[in-house]
């Protein structure tokens, strides 16, 4: 939808004072808010906030939602404002400890996450963190102990396996990384992308393409043509050897909030898992199915402008790029630039593999029929 004009610094009156009054400042923020505008809402509640700081309301609104819109530096600054009031507040320790991991503060990352308040929920987030806050410090012992969440329910035994491979195939045990990947992959029922490809890399670092091609074929049969199996599954037949899917405590810290974030995004409120989306991705900007499913969210919420630019942040070497770029093009049709989309997706399926242009001229065809250009409709199902 449009987004909301943001006030200036310069828009004052005679006197130097906001020509935006409080109310009318918070007023914008509520209705930004109801136009799922995220970025046009937290700058709103910010000004609100600087006219009444001392307001808690105002202050968890306006730190959740410079956090929702990906703006981390600000909603760290919010963050030791919040823990102010409530020392233990989860979210705010969570932002504070993931700035910590960022600027390699390992300890104070552990200190943000022990002052967490407790629940089975901390748990599982702070001990995935502080293992990979143990391994940027290269002690792996620790790191693997504070994966020690089987007791915690069989969502924590997925999480816990899958990144106590990940640890261990960065550490070079095999032994440990093999019979956690083993693990995961049956804790998940093999249905995890992530944890096929993580697991697929390993055995075809490890002389087992011949089981790789197994694992990723057997994904491909349940979701047929997905990118990042397909294209593993093409390395794995010509025999060129893959790098470890995690290659640093960052990645590796991004990966654990990812996979949060998506687990979330099956049964939990949206901005809930975008909350963990957007830390992913500082951590780790290149962190393509983070944004993918982070500009899912945001479309499905309504925000479209804000999804179709993390659409665009999807890197052109990504196996998601095309699927991406697809997704970008019909939203800028439903926001009424069908002209746009159009070039878009022809410029795209002229760059495109013979699989994925399928996709892109069934997609430009669409749009032609949707606007009733029929002939090339036609000419673009019949290339498809």
């Amino acid at each position: 939808g449009p987004r909301l004009h943001r006030p200036q610094p310069e828009e004052v009156d005679g006197a130097g004072r906001n020509v935006e009054t409080k109310l009318g400042n918070y007023l914008a923020a509520r209705h930004a808010t109801n136009l799922r505008d995220r970025d046009a809402a937290a700058v709103f509640y910010d000004q609100v906030l600087s006219e009444d700081p001392s307001n808690d309301v105002i202050l968890d609104r306006a730190f959740l939602l410079q956090l929702t819109a990906g703006n981390i530096s600000r909603a760290g600054t919010l963050a030791e404002k919040v823990i102010a009031q409530d020392h233990g507040d989860r979210t705010a320790r969570l932002v504070l400890g993931v700035e910590d991991i960022k600027a390699g503060r390992f300890a104070g990352a552990r200190g943000n996450f022990d002052s967490a308040a407790a629940g089975p929920f901390t748990r599982l987030v702070s001990g995935l963190l502080t293992a990979w806050t143990y391994v940027g410090e290269g002690n792996y012992p620790k790191a693997f102990e504070s994966l020690s969440l089987e007791e915690d329910g069989p969502g924590h035994t997925l999480f816990s396996a899958y990144h106590t491979a990940l640890i261990a195939d960065l550490a070079g045990d095999k032994a440990r990384a093999r019979e956690a990947y083993e693990t995961a992959m049956a804790s998940s029922g093999g249905g995890s992308v992530r944890i096929v490809d993580a697991y697929g890399r390993f055995l075809e670092r490890n002389g087992q393409a011949d089981d790789a091609i197994v694992i990723y074929s057997g994904y491909l049969a349940l979701s047929p043509s997905h990118p990042i199996i397909s294209d593993a599954l093409a390395r794995a037949r010509s025999g060129d050897e893959p790098g470890l899917l995690v290659t640093s405590t960052r990645a590796g810290a991004a990966e654990a909030l990812y996979g949060i974030g998506s687990a979330l995004s099956r049964d939990q409120g949206v901005d809930v898992s975008i909350l963990y989306l957007q830390l992913a991705l500082y951590l780790d900007g290149n962190l393509d199915v983070a944004q993918v499913l982070l500009a899912e969210l945001l479309s499905n919420s309504g925000d479209l402008s804000a999804a179709a630019e993390t659409y665009d942040a999807v890197s052109s070497n990504s196996s998601l790029a095309t699927t991406a770029r697809i997704e970008r093009a019909l939203l800028l049709d439903r926001i009424g630039r069908t002209d746009d989309a159009i070039d878009a997706l022809s410029s795209l399926g002229e760059r495109s593999t013979d699989a994925a242009n399928a996709d892109v001229a069934i997609a430009l065809a669409d749009l032609y029929r949707s606007t009733e250009r029929f002939d090339k409709a036609e000419a673009g199902y019949t290339r498809a």
